[in-house]
């Protein structure tokens, strides 16, 4: 059968005192670097990437069937295999934090490790799932693709009405949801903003609240809008 794939922060030495009074004011000195090191292996954005890309159902390998990925924190994922259609959700393990919280709190107490796969393993990461119905999973793979369409439409519109005025930015409170697709043949990652487009709700925001809606059906729980992972 063929098998498809859907789917981010000081030192003195004060040499005139004896050694022994010294040494403390060394080590704090020592200590701060670590903890400024730290603090500034997140500032590129890069760790946190790193980390949010390592929230993927362990039992779903990469480019085996069709996955959509929607969000970065807590997700929920769209997968088949050609067989079996599932909707999985995660949560994590840090109650009342976001993840980029609870990573600068980590960097914050020199807790930060140095390898993002072990503050991965920290977000102490489970997963549930539930069945989909052939047609259900259709619905939500054609919607899917009517509204990336539109997507590229908009891409294609912003782009020319930029280099027409140089004029472009969001609303600093504005909602995003990283989105991540896999077919196999097709990989690609875009993020769609929940900001209107001539008043008119964007299409791929009406596609992840449709998801949503078939979540909280699925597992009994609100999934509402939510905003930076």
């Amino acid at each position: 059968m063929k098998y498809v794939f859907l789917a981010l922060l000081v030192g003195t030495c004060l040499s005139s005192l004896p050694i022994a009074r010294r040494r403390p004011l060394e080590v704090s000195a020592a200590a701060n670097t670590v903890c400024k090191d730290q603090s500034d292996a997140l500032r590129s954005g890069k760790y946190a990437e790193t980390v949010l890309g390592g929230v993927w159902p362990p039992t779903v390998p990469l480019s085996q069937g069709i996955t959509i990925k929607v969000g970065s924190g807590n997700v929920l994922f769209l997968h088949t295999d050609g067989d079996k259609f599932l909707l999985r959700t995660n949560t994590l393990g840090i109650p009342g934090q976001d993840v980029y919280s609870f990573l600068e709190n980590l960097a914050a107490s020199c807790k930060l490790p140095r390898d993002p796969g072990e503050a991965f393993k920290l977000l102490q990461v489970t997963w549930e799932s539930r069945s989909l119905t052939r047609a259900e999973f259709e619905i939500l793979h054609k919607d899917f693709i009517t509204a990336l369409s539109q997507y590229v439409s908009t891409v294609t519109e912003r782009s020319a009405r930029f280099m027409a005025t140089r004029l472009q930015g969001l609303p600093l409170d504005a909602s995003y949801y990283p989105i991540v697709y896999d077919n196999t043949w097709e990989h690609f990652e875009i993020t769609a903003w929940d900001v209107p487009i001539d008043g008119q709700t964007d299409p791929m925001i009406r596609w992840v609240r449709e998801l949503q809606d078939v979540a909280e059906h699925s597992f009994k729980r609100p999934f509402g809008k939510k905003k930076n992972p």
